[in-house]
């Protein structure tokens, strides 16, 4: 039974091994050489990047104008007279 058990985790790991090649092989083409483990958590990282980045965008707008608000940005308008005074609106948090 435990050989099962470890041959069905060697063949897991075997296909996680392969499926990663492609970001391996990139990886070394710019000269570095991660561990598999490195490789899933920077694309764990881009995964979560990708779902945080969209929704603090108002925020990361107002932050750089030193424009600090509380609540949440609904949206910014920069249709108006120019891009560089935009129409944002706040919902309470």
């Amino acid at each position: 039974m435990e050989q099962n058990w470890t041959g069905f985790w060697a063949s897991v790991s075997q296909a996680f091994h392969q499926a990663l090649s492609p970001f391996r092989a990139t990886a070394e083409s710019i000269g570095y050489s991660p561990t598999d483990m490195q490789i899933w958590c920077f694309l764990c990282a881009l995964f979560v990047l990708a779902l945080v980045v969209p929704h603090s965008y108002g925020d990361i707008v107002l932050r750089r104008r030193r424009a600090y608000a509380i609540g949440k940005v609904v949206g910014i308008d920069t249709s108006g007279d120019s891009p560089s005074t935009p129409t944002i609106e706040f919902a309470d948090r």
